[in-house]
């Protein structure tokens, strides 16, 4: 897991997203433009936006993988989902606070953590699969910590009682 400290103005917003999956025919790039729209504008009555991205950046399916088919990438090369990716986080690169990867980019490992060269390319800190994020106001003084992770399942609760599960839920 890794550690992130970040020093940021008492009032701002964090933004959560990610799988946007570019390179599949399921991705739309123009709902990935108004996101960045809405990111770069006030939201609820701020202009401190920030973001966490929880990585599956590009769809990363390649001709060996029993998902591929031609049929359901709109570009199947990898090195240009990569460029892609780096592209269109440009205008909200100095805002994230870090970026997570994904199972998709992890199954590729034998090529190299494709998530850390997007990271690296656009200046943000690489959380890797699993990262906390410590926030700090503008003096320095504890506001809260962020628990970050891709995740693969869903987290259930297996207490019987159902008053036991909403309490630790």
């Amino acid at each position: 897991m890794k550690l992130i400290t970040k020093q940021l103005e008492n009032d701002h917003n964090i933004f959560h997203f990610g799988d946007l999956h570019a390179g599949s025919a399921l991705s739309c790039i123009k709902e990935w433009n108004k996101f960045v729209d809405v990111f770069n504008s006030p939201y609820d009555s701020c202009a401190n936006n920030y973001g966490i991205e929880g990585g599956d950046d590009i769809e990363a399916i390649m001709v060996d993988d029993k998902r591929f088919s031609p049929e359901s990438l709109k570009e199947p090369l990898l090195l240009a989902q990569i460029a892609d990716a780096i592209k269109i986080r440009q205008p909200i690169k100095d805002k994230l606070l870090c970026k997570l990867i994904g199972n998709h980019e992890r199954k590729l490992w034998r090529l190299g953590d494709i998530t850390e060269k997007i990271c690296q390319d656009l200046g943000v800190d690489y959380g890797t699969y699993t990262a906390k994020v410590i926030i700090k106001d503008n003096i320095g003084n504890l506001m809260y910590k962020i628990y970050v992770t891709h995740g693969f399942k869903n987290i259930i609760s297996t207490a019987d009682d159902p008053k036991r599960r909403k309490v630790n839920m």
